[in-house]
């Protein structure tokens, strides 16, 4: 595609070859994508239902749907922008396209399930395929960006998620950091995930993107045309006092502790980085809470588009996807995060929350200042040895203010 190698060299830079075998296959979809036909949905007024769920564009009654692709590969590689690239220029022909991603989807599959069965409790797969046809939005192609699965209970609806688009005809582009066997990859879990690795092998094709330069560690979070949402923000290193101690950092906290944790009493380092960066401290009287979901979290500032929280709020708390995926709804001009400790010194819990929380944000487009008594460098070097690639990527998109 022609139009996807443009938008490359108008970003300032050229498609490497593993990116240019990607797009060959991706070509291939999009014109099996404008092949296909979407059939008219049934009228069956006897058994209208009064609020219908938008029906999914599918290929002729008999029809295969679109051959599928896994993209997959290590961090940085490309694989988020050559899908949206590919989006971008597809023909009003190939029928509607939604993109989801992995945070946003199962939060809200959850949360519509737990409507739906409330009304019929009765009709448990009913309510699965309306809420899955809601979700989908009548869309021929679901473009899954940073598909991975770690959860048994998201493995277990993955699986129906898989069958019920293919037996609907929805076309599947996903990309991964994860070959489909390395999906759940708890042992003791793994074997809920393999009738979803079979229907992808089966279904889908499975590329691998594995070039030897990983992008956003190569331009290092530094030039102004990359430095947009999440990247827009920065680490602000040297005298981010309130860091929580091993004890607090282990889920431990005291009460004392925890309100130590809140970020007060920054030294004048960084006072003056948050003020280079156009920020002002919140004072004590700004402290407050978020509601959701009858819930109340508590939170250093809550100013109009702009959220401030210590890491001890965020992550040694029990939050989960639902609240952030809120927050940063609410919340889309900046967050920063501070007292952000070492990353080697948090119990996996705390790890598994910093790294859904910058998922989201990532992904949302919101620009995060991060405040540690650590050096950037150092968080990712400690980062990459617990395993998170994605997280280290991130973090390496953020500039350095010390």
């Amino acid at each position: 595609m022609l139009a996807v190698e443009q938008q490359a060299v108008s970003a300032g830079f050229e498609l490497d070859a593993g990116q240019r075998a990607a797009l060959a296959r991706l070509e291939v979809l999009a014109r099996e994508l404008e092949r296909a036909e979407p059939s008219a949905p049934e009228n069956d007024e006897q058994n209208a239902d009064p609020s219908p769920t938008p029906p999914v564009a599918s290929g002729p009654e008999g029809s295969d749907p679109p051959r599928g692709v896994y993209l997959w590969g290590p961090v940085g590689r490309g694989k988020t922008w050559l899908l949206d690239a590919f989006v971008r220029v597809l023909p009003a022909a190939s029928g509607p396209v939604r993109r989801v991603h992995s945070h946003g989807f199962f939060d809200a599959l959850h949360r519509e399930l737990f409507v739906q069965r409330g009304r019929d409790p009765e009709h448990r797969q009913e309510a699965f395929e309306r809420t899955l046809r809601e979700l989908v939005g009548g869309a021929r192609l679901l473009v899954f960006d940073e598909f991975h699965v770690d959860d048994p209970g998201n493995a277990t609806l993955l699986v129906r998620v898989l069958h019920d688009l293919r037996d609907d005809g929805v076309a599947l582009l996903l990309s991964s950091n994860q070959a489909p066997e390395e999906l759940l990859p708890d042992p003791v879990r793994h074997h809920l995930m393999e009738p979803g690795i079979r229907l992808i092998r089966a279904e889908m094709d499975v590329l691998e993107l594995a070039g030897e330069v990983d992008y956003r560690q190569h331009a290092d979070g530094r030039s102004a045309e990359r430095r947009d949402g999440f990247a827009a923000g920065a680490w602000v290193h040297g005298g981010a006092l309130g860091t929580p101690d091993a004890g607090s950092a282990t889920g431990t906290v005291a009460a004392s502790e925890a309100e130590s944790a809140l970020g007060t009493g920054r030294a004048p380092e960084a006072e003056a980085a948050l003020e280079a960066l156009g920020l002002r401290s919140p004072g004590p009287g700004e402290a407050g809470e978020l509601r959701i979901g009858g819930r109340s979290f508590e939170v250093t500032a809550a100013r109009p588009g702009e959220l401030w929280v210590s890491f001890e709020q965020l992550c040694l708390r029990p939050l989960s996807t639902m609240e952030y995926l809120d927050w940063a709804d609410r919340f889309p001009a900046r967050w920063v995060i501070t007292g952000v400790p070492g990353y080697g010194r948090l119990a996996r819990d705390a790890q598994l929350r910093f790294l859904t929380a910058v998922d989201v944000l990532c992904d949302a487009g919101v620009p995060t200042v991060m405040l540690s008594e650590v050096s950037r460098d150092e968080q990712i070097a400690a980062v990459a040895r617990a395993g998170d690639a994605r997280l280290a990527s991130r973090l390496a998109l953020l500039r350095v203010v010390s």
